[in-house]
């Protein structure tokens, strides 16, 4: 049985660790990126099914990342980190 991906681009280590595990208990495969560059790498290689971000990481901010990556931001779904908060917005970017 394959697992659904989810890509996580955060910036610090701590954070993404933190999303990586709760995601992975949920019987989740993940990919974690530190960057916004490798992030947009990753989505085209892997198609995750949803994509856990910060708005402001390294090389492009998270709200720049879906017009990136047009063809699987049609098929994924795209969440903001709200650091210091733990919680994932719910809200699509468009």
């Amino acid at each position: 049985m394959s697992l659904e991906i989810i890509q996580i681009i955060e910036a610090d280590e701590g954070q993404a660790r933190t999303v990586d595990q709760v995601h992975r208990k949920a019987s989740f495969r993940t990919n974690i990126a530190f960057d916004g560059p490798s992030g947009i790498q990753d989505i085209w290689k892997n198609r995750p099914a949803l994509v856990v971000m910060d708005l402001m990481i390294p090389g492009i901010g998270g709200k720049d990342i879906p017009s990136k990556t047009p063809a699987v931001h049609a098929s994924a779904k795209f969440r903001r980190l709200i650091p210091g908060y733990g919680e994932i917005a719910g809200s699509f970017f468009s």
